[in-house]
C-alpha cells in the first residue's frame, strides 16, 4: 500500500466520528436556543402576572377611596402631598386623600 492509501485508511474511522459531532453540535445549538425561548417566555408570564397584580392593587385601592360629594372636584394639596375628595366622613365634611393614586396620575389630571 503506498503511503497516501495507509494515510486514507487510518483517517476513515474520523468520517463517523466528525458526523457524530456535528450532529451532537446541532443539537445543542437547538436545544440551547429552546431553552432560551422557554427563558424568555418565563419572564414575559412573570411580568404579566406582576401586572396583572399591580392592576389588581390599583382597583382596590381605587374601590377603597371615599365617595365623591356630587357637584365636587378632588384637588392636588401640595401640602399634603396628595390628591384630596371632598367626602362626607362620620357626617362631617372633610377632605380625605384618595388612596393609591402615583404621580403620574397626579401630573396627568393637574393639567
Amino acid at each position: 500500500m503506498s503511503g497516501f492509501a495507509q494515510a486514507l485508511s487510518a483517517l476513515a474511522p474520523l468520517g463517523p466520528a466528525l458526523a457524530d459531532a456535528k450532529q451532537l453540535n446541532t443539537e445543542r445549538a437547538q436545544q440551547q436556543e429552546q431553552f432560551a425561548q422557554e427563558t424568555k417566555l418565563r419572564q414575559a408570564q412573570i411580568l404579566v402576572q406582576k401586572l396583572a397584580a399591580q392592576d389588581e392593587q390599583q382597583r382596590l385601592a381605587k374601590s377603597a377611596a371615599p365617595a365623591q360629594i356630587p357637584g365636587t372636584k378632588d384637588y392636588y394639596d401640595p401640602t399634603q402631598g396628595s390628591w384630596m375628595r371632598p367626602s362626607l366622613v362620620n357626617g362631617e365634611f372633610k377632605a380625605v386623600p384618595i388612596p393609591g393614586q402615583a404621580p403620574a396620575d397626579e401630573l396627568r389630571q393637574a393639567t
